[in-house]
């Protein structure tokens, strides 16, 4: 794999690093009395989630950024780009990405908890909203993470576009 592609990998993952890092950051600073500072992150990640508490882990006495579900989306996101940074003998181009019914099935999945949950068929849980959070996040980091690394290669490596190929 060029160095250029290796860079623009990390700069995706410490991006995702860092978005998940805000989410344990806003109830730890809540917790020692940084309300002014919490509630900027929280307000930020509420664009993004809705933030049950009821539907909400805690850290310090306080609910996470967002909700279980999203979560859990972000933090194997974060890791399925840190497992694809690490396997250095694999190769992220568009063309080796898994098939999109992989995507839409998992996605499907989900939807289908938080379709359940809201007609009150079947409630969702911690497990469920854990599993298909888990499910979605690792799915997408295999065909973010070589999209992106893509778009950086073209836009200031001056490299070929090969996301539409």
């Amino acid at each position: 794999m060029e160095h250029q592609e290796k860079t623009a990998q990390r700069i995706f993952f410490l991006g995702a690093l860092v978005w998940c890092a805000g989410i344990i950051v806003a109830p730890f600073l809540e917790s020692r009395g940084f309300h002014t500072l919490a509630s900027i992150l929280y307000e930020l990640y509420g664009k993004i989630c809705h933030q049950h508490r009821d539907s909400s882990l805690y850290f310090g006495g306080q609910p996470l950024a967002v909700c279980i579900r999203c979560t859990a989306i972000y933090w194997s996101f974060g890791l399925g780009c840190s497992i694809l940074l690490f396997i250095s003998h694999l190769s992220l181009k568009r063309n080796s990405t898994p098939p999109l019914w992989i995507l839409y099935s998992v996605a499907a999945l989900m939807l289908a908890d938080v379709l359940l949950s809201i007609t009150h068929i079947h409630p969702s849980n911690t497990i469920t909203r854990v599993i298909t959070g888990c499910s979605l996040g690792l799915t997408l980091s295999w065909y973010l993470l070589p999209i992106f690394t893509d778009a950086v290669a073209q836009q200031f490596f001056h490299k070929p576009q090969r996301i539409f190929q």
